[in-house]
């Protein structure tokens, strides 16, 4: 049986980020939890939630950062505007990545912010 999902994303309401130091989401390397990091300023819309994938849309404040962590999930991100630093390196808007599940790693938005698609499966 096929079956076809469809959202217009403008029609969802935004979530504020609230991050939880739940090691079975999340694993941060310094073992300290996110609230320590300050006020997220992050928001995101779920255009999709199933048992088998995730699919937001999220932007970030300029110069928001997570410190390092990792998921056990796969990642896929796609930063449509603005730009952001992946350890060390930067991308621009049109960046495409790729975490491998349980990879640490740290994020941060740029000067103008960011503005990215993100898929967990």
């Amino acid at each position: 049986m096929e079956k076809i999902i469809t959202v217009q994303h403008q029609k969802l309401p935004w979530q504020s980020y609230a991050p939880k130091h739940d090691p079975s989401i999340i694993s941060y390397a310094t073992g300290k939890s996110p609230e320590s990091y300050g006020p997220p300023k992050v928001r995101s819309k779920d255009l999709m939630h199933s048992d088998k994938a995730r699919v937001v849309v999220a932007e970030w404040d300029p110069w928001h950062s997570e410190p390092t962590h990792s998921h056990p999930t796969d990642e896929y991100m796609f930063i449509f505007e603005g730009s952001a630093t992946l350890n060390g390196q930067k991308l621009e808007a049109g960046g495409f990545f790729f975490i491998a599940k349980d990879t640490m790693y740290d994020l941060q938005a740029g000067p103008q912010g960011m503005k990215f698609f993100r898929v967990t499966v």
